[in-house]
């Protein structure tokens, strides 16, 4: 009875750290699928209403998917739990995780060097200032160059120029053929068959 009473302690201990994290991944997935500022209750270093609202509507105006989630400390670093938003929410973008004042940051339209670069800044600037490390923040990433996207509908047009082009060359080489194949052969410059 102690030894099956011993493991449910264990297993509970466990998991209930992971029930916990999982409840804070779980609610900012959800917020920022509809709004890019995310702030638990009662996470610290925490934003007021008015900073996340002033946050909020500078992403918004920036034309840049960037999603800011603002949670308490978790067991994992916040590079973790940034990657752990970033396959719940799915969307390609920006993702800033600060977890206990740690910033994560995973950026799917830059390379992940990018990334740990921004992340570092953020890392490095006072703590006292959660506001301004997330404007520094969404400053870097206004300054990255987005990739170029192709447009997919100017394609198409490309082949059928090929194309024309191709049937164009092979018109032509074929009444150059035709034209050389039925003229006459004139025998008058012809020397005599010996």
């Amino acid at each position: 009875m102690r030894r099956a009473l011993a493991v449910l302690v264990f297993f509970l201990g466990v998991a209930a750290p992971a029930w916990a994290h999982g409840g804070a991944i779980e609610e900012a997935v959800e917020a920022l699928a509809t709004a890019p500022v995310y702030v638990e209750p009662g996470a610290s270093p925490t934003l007021t209403d008015a900073e996340a609202e002033r946050l909020a509507n500078r992403i918004r105006t920036s034309g840049r998917a960037i999603y800011v989630a603002v949670i308490d400390r978790q067991n994992d670093p916040a590079h973790d739990v940034v990657h752990e938003i970033v396959g719940g929410l799915g969307r390609d973008g920006t993702y800033v995780v600060v977890a206990g004042g740690d910033f994560g940051v995973h950026a799917t339209e830059f390379d992940h060097e990018v990334s740990e670069q921004l992340q570092a800044n953020a890392n490095a600037r006072p703590n006292d200032d959660l506001a301004g490390r997330l404007n520094a923040l969404v400053s870097g990433v206004e300054r990255q160059t987005a990739p170029v996207v192709e447009d997919d509908e100017s394609t198409p047009w490309v082949w059928v120029a090929v194309a024309l082009l191709a049937i164009a060359v092979v018109a032509a080489a074929a009444t150059f053929w035709a034209l050389r194949r039925g003229r006459p052969r004139s025998t008058d410059a012809l020397p005599p068959p010996a």
